[in-house]
């Protein structure tokens, strides 16, 4: 998974990042959340990916945002996003969700966005999230499951590239 996502994400040029931004604007505003409540706060982007949800936090005015991924090359990208957008209230961290190394009630924000359902231990990384959220802050989590018509297409696909080295199979994907 940290492969996949990671070469993916380094793909993405500043235009394509901030259209890859949209849809989580859209799903904010859908589910009636401001923006504004990112302003002002500590913010930890759980599982961070490109960066995206980092970038929209810093951006909507946090004071400070921790990109965390288990992915050294999503730390890079990350990194690099936040530097291109000219941010300078963002910090990057690698390491695992089951293990965060920052004391209880750390943040006022905790964003974890499509990660939890990767980790070995889904119930520990949600454990963890929950533990460096101050009481009476925000925590937004979305993951995803198994089932219906999109999931059978992910799993037939898997198996067609089963055995076939990534590199091989991201020519395939582009």
């Amino acid at each position: 998974t940290t492969e996949v996502y990671g070469e993916t994400f380094a793909r993405y040029n500043t235009e394509e990042f901030l259209k890859f931004l949209q849809p989580l604007e859209v799903r904010l505003a859908a589910n009636g959340i401001s923006q504004a409540v990112f302003r002002g706060q500590r913010c930890l982007d759980g599982g961070c990916g490109g960066g995206r949800a980092t970038v929209l936090m810093a951006r909507a005015g946090a004071t400070h945002v921790t990109a965390f991924d288990l992915a050294a090359k999503n730390i890079e990208t990350t990194a690099r996003m936040v530097e291109r957008m000219g941010l300078k209230n963002v910090e990057t961290h690698q390491g695992s969700l089951l293990e965060l190394p920052f004391a209880d009630a750390s943040f006022d924000v905790v964003w974890s966005n499509g990660v939890i359902h990767h980790t070995v231990d889904p119930d520990r990384a949600l454990v963890e999230l929950a533990r460096v959220l101050k009481p009476g802050g925000h925590l937004w989590l979305y993951v995803y499951g198994s089932g219906g018509l999109y999931w059978y297409m992910i799993d037939f696909v898997r198996a067609r590239l089963a055995g076939i080295p990534m590199r091989d199979a991201m020519i395939y994907l582009t």
